[in-house]
Formats: C-alpha cells, sequence, structure tokens
C-alpha cells in the first residue's frame, strides 16, 4: 500500500484538450513535475507538496473546500466517488507530473471501477512501464524547443516517444498533443511527427493553439494550417484543437 500523496486539487468538468474533448470527467491533479514549461497554467501543481488539496464541493460548481495534504488513498477514492456523475467518463489523472505517483495510480486502479485517463508529459519512459497495463487512455503532452521545458531537449524528446510507445504497445487509447506557437517551427515538428509514424502512422497528433499567455501567443490561422501539413507528411491523423474548456468557462 502507497502512502498518502500531495494533491493539488479535485474537481468534476469537461476534458478540453485532445481527441476526448468534450467528455465529462473527473480530475484529480497530482503536485510535482520535473519540467519547466514557459506556459504552464497550473504553475502550483509543479511544487513538490502543499498545505492542501482543493476539493469541489458540488460538481460542476467551481465551490472547493481545503483538506490536508497530503491525502490517504480512502480518502482520495470517497472523493472521486462523491464527485462522479452519470455523465463522467474517466478519471483523468493530471498535474503537475502524474508519473512521479505511479505507486498511488496502481492502487487506485484496484480501488475504483472506473476507466484511467493519463495526462503525461512523458518525460519518464521507467515510470510508464510500471502503469503501462492500468492506463486506458494516455494523453502524452510532446514538448517543442521553444517551450523551455527543461536545458536537454533531444533527451526529452527521446523519453517522450519512448513513453508514448510504451503507451500504445501496452494497449491505451494512445494520442499525442503538442502546444504550438507563433515561433514553431515547422522543422521541430516534422522530427516530432516523424517520430510518432516510426511508432504508428495512425497516432493521432493534436496541435495545440497555446492560450495567450506572457511570453507565449498561437499562431496565425494561415500558419495552424501549414503546421498541420508539415505533421500530415508523416500522421495519417492531425487535428488542431484549442484549450475548449477555457472557452466554455470550465474548470
Amino acid at each position: 500500500m502507497t502512502g498518502p500523496v500531495h494533491i493539488d486539487e479535485i474537481f468534476n468538468s469537461i476534458q478540453g484538450e485532445g481527441i476526448f474533448t468534450g467528455v465529462r470527467q473527473v480530475f484529480v491533479r497530482f503536485m510535482g513535475c520535473p519540467l519547466n514549461c514557459g506556459y504552464c497554467d497550473t504553475p502550483n501543481s509543479r511544487l513538490p507538496a502543499g498545505l492542501v488539496c482543493k476539493v469541489e464541493r458540488i460538481p460542476g460548481t467551481g465551490e472547493f473546500m481545503d483538506i490536508p495534504n497530503p491525502v490517504d488513498m480512502d480518502t482520495l477514492v470517497n472523493i472521486i466517488e462523491d464527485v462522479w456523475s452519470p455523465a463522467t467518463r474517466h478519471l483523468s489523472l493530471t498535474g503537475g507530473e502524474p508519473l512521479t505517483q505511479t505507486g498511488c495510480i496502481i492502487e487506485l486502479s484496484g480501488n475504483l471501477d472506473h476507466p484511467l485517463y493519463l495526462e503525461t508529459n512523458g518525460c519518464l519512459p521507467d515510470e510508464a512501464r510500471k502503469v503501462q497495463y492500468v492506463v486506458d487512455v494516455a494523453a502524452c503532452d510532446v514538448k517543442l524547443p521553444e517551450h523551455k521545458a527543461t536545458e536537454d531537449y533531444q533527451s526529452l524528446l527521446n523519453a517522450e516517444l519512448e513513453t508514448v510507445g510504451i503507451f500504445y504497445n501496452a494497449g491505451a487509447v494512445t494520442f499525442a498533443k503538442c502546444v504550438v506557437t507563433d515561433r514553431t517551427s515547422g522543422n521541430d515538428l516534422d522530427i516530432i511527427a516523424s517520430g510518432l509514424s516510426d511508432i504508428d502512422g495512425t497516432l493521432p497528433l493534436v496541435l495545440q493553439p497555446v492560450t495567450s499567455c506572457p511570453g507565449f501567443e498561437p499562431p496565425a490561422s494561415k500558419r495552424l494550417l501549414e503546421l498541420m501539413d508539415a505533421a500530415g507528411e508523416y500522421l495519417k491523423d492531425v487535428r488542431a484543437v484549442p484549450q475548449v474548456h477555457k472557452m466554455m468557462g470550465q474548470l
């Protein structure tokens, strides 16, 4: 049995990114992340620990209460069941980086009868192997050099592609996501798309225009189409999907 874990927040909302956009999920946002992406919209979750975990009182209200961190497994399971709803489809494990908490993920899989949807940056392939057979959906966020996520980009990219392959070969519904900006290079995207095609040319790649924030702006419409075509030279399923939950006013 794993010990208590530090969690930033737990809530019920609509998935606003990737190929499951529009699906209702319960989100468990773990704390701690090895990367430092410049556009990160949940910077508090990058911290390794926090005094409190925010828990949504009633699904969809956005009203939260604080409970002490770390959170033990029985409490976590009870909260998840409390905020579940009839239309909810997955338990989204996000962060931060959930693969820093593989023991918790394995234990959750044995205590809940809900499909697990993993949102990972893919930087920890050895940890991915530990949970490859309990994850139902793997949403892998592949970084670009301009994201400034790490000082050793090539090692990160290699790890991310390895992680995508681990989940894909284990039978999880697997797709890659890449946040694109007005500075995104077609050559950088070519490298990512080519690496994904080496796993399987039918793997979906979602290009997500960055939500405007200091230092980052989305690509113009014409440029986004050009980036889609660049990736489409290697992959059969390339989509452009913004952060829809933000457009809808969802958490």
